[in-house]
């Protein structure tokens, strides 16, 4: 069974993060792609393209503890009707206002989401569906892309990687089992 329809892949910058000076970003409003999703679907198709990289906005999707993942829909539809496969990224660069990132609770807050996520998703797919659940976790710290409450973490980017990894092996997991890691991990981990 093959994972990718194609070899080739579009992306649309989804990005929903808070910047360093605050303002709040929604890549797929500003660029337009959230209301012309259809039309862009249709123009890859003509190029043969029939994969597409999204993000679906945790930032943006989940409001005092509720999700809402209605602003999906078109997007599903388009791609269900041009036969397109969509490859979702559930959190770039943006986490809800009331969660810090260092806190404890970032990590299971972050995979009651993708849990939440992936069940919403289900009815869409008739065949094992392709997720990212954090996009660049190393990037977008490194080199300080969003506003972070830093505390009193001295080193805000690898404490950062650590805990967006701990999230996204999370959200894969999202019912908590935990993952036994090869050997070799080990020695990746102390470079993260």
């Amino acid at each position: 069974m093959k994972v990718f329809d194609s070899p080739w892949q579009a992306g649309f910058e989804g990005a929903d993060h808070v910047n360093r000076q605050g303002l709040k970003l929604s890549m797929n409003q500003l660029t337009g792609h959230s209301s012309r999703a259809p039309q862009d679907y249709a123009e890859l198709k003509a190029l043969q393209i029939t994969i597409v990289r999204e993000s679906v906005g945790w930032r943006l999707v989940e409001q005092r503890g509720r999700f809402d993942f209605s602003s999906l829909h078109s997007r599903l539809e388009a791609a269900r009707r041009l036969d397109i496969q969509i490859c979702w990224t559930f959190c770039h660069y943006g986490w809800p206002e009331d969660i810090d990132i260092f806190s404890d609770q970032f990590v299971p807050r972050f995979a009651r989401f993708c849990g939440a996520l992936a069940a919403w998703l289900a009815p869409y797919y008739d065949r094992a569906p392709v997720y990212s659940p954090m996009n660049e976790p190393a990037g977008g710290l490194a080199i300080q892309l969003f506003h972070c409450r830093q505390g009193a973490i001295d080193d805000v980017g690898r404490e950062g990687k650590r805990q967006l990894v701990r999230a996204a092996l999370g959200g894969a997991m999202p019912s908590g089992r935990p993952i036994r890691a090869p050997a070799y991990c080990t020695a990746i981990r102390s470079s993260i």
